[in-house]
């Protein structure tokens, strides 16, 4: 957001009480990417909250959302918070998809 300038605001009409508001500019900001890609680096980045949160985006959108390999790689990290997400994951979606490993 943008601050463009000011405007009176109303607290009070009957006592003309006003305040002064920033009055902001937003524009849409539309972003493509290769969600492969962006997943496959963020599997094997050295932080292990980052690697986290590729394993909850497979426990909320499934295994068909990444490729079998990030599944595989996920699935046997070694930090146990990753290990322990992934393997939600597959009971969750068990049946549903190929699985972790594919």
């Amino acid at each position: 957001m943008i601050p463009v300038g000011t405007e009176r605001v109303w607290v009070d009409k009957p006592m003309g009480i006003t305040r002064r508001q920033v009055v902001t500019l937003t524009r849409t900001l539309d972003v493509t990417c290769d969600h492969s890609a962006l997943l496959a680096s963020v599997a094997t980045d050295r932080s292990a909250k980052v690697r986290r949160l590729a394993a909850d985006h497979i426990v909320t959108h499934g295994f068909e959302s990444v490729g079998p390999d990030i599944g595989t790689l996920l699935a046997l990290d070694r930090d146990p918070g990753v290990a322990d997400r992934l393997a939600f994951a597959r009971r969750k979606w068990a049946g549903a998809t190929r699985g972790a490993g594919g």
